[in-house]
């Protein structure tokens, strides 16, 4: 059943002449009447009579007129609302290291809105700052994207590498090996040491460079 026709049985029903059903319509008066003679045939039924220069419902017209405009409204609400939803404000829920929060984050968000044609916003957390709580935050549909260490053995989450950061110690001013421009990481070994928590996704790459 063609959804044009409907709308050109409702004008009609309304107006009850089909020269101002088809001027309102913007179609020709023998389009409307073969639209209409045609969702007759499809029915099997009379929906018009003739009275003077105007139509008038027959009963069975005015049953399928109530039919007809509950299906519209309900036709026309759906598609208002999608649209709505279409044109609304795109959020993207955002987590990262707090490590890239402080710069690279606000600045790669920064670009992508100058660039970007949509009317998107962000919102940010970094959780613990701890990447597989970030990665299970992720998982549960918390967040839309996360910035973290990959984490090993997470076969269902799809990592790629955006950044890369050198590995530094920090040492007191007067540490033996201060004065060092590089060193090798066993020399660090004869020393105490503050490095990365267990839980923190750096700390299997430390293990295994050690």
């Amino acid at each position: 059943m063609n959804l044009f026709h409907l709308r050109y049985f409702v004008t009609l029903a309304k107006s009850q002449n089909y020269t101002r059903a088809a001027r309102q319509l913007n179609i020709t008066q023998p389009s409307l009447s073969n639209a209409i003679h045609g969702l007759e045939a499809e029915l099997g039924l009379a929906l018009f009579v003739r009275q003077g220069r105007n139509v008038v419902l027959t009963s069975e017209g005015r049953e399928f007129s109530r039919i007809v405009d509950h299906s519209l409204t309900i036709l026309d609400s759906g598609i208002e609302q999608l649209q709505h939803q279409d044109n609304e404000q795109t959020v993207i829920q955002l987590a990262a290291l707090r490590t890239l929060s402080t710069r690279w984050v606000p600045g790669m968000v920064r670009e992508f809105l100058q660039n970007s044609q949509q009317d998107v916003r962000f919102e940010f957390t970094n959780e613990n700052g701890l990447s597989p709580q970030i990665i299970q935050g992720l998982r549960a549909k918390h967040y839309d994207i996360c910035f973290c260490s990959k984490v090993d053995e997470q076969e269902d989450i799809a990592y790629f590498p955006i950044a890369s950061q050198a590995l530094v110690v920090i040492t007191p001013t007067d540490h033996p090996l201060a004065t060092r421009n590089q060193i090798e990481l066993s020399e660090t070994l004869a020393f105490d040491q503050v490095t990365f928590s267990k839980r923190s996704g750096l700390a299997p790459i430390i293990r295994q460079l050690f």
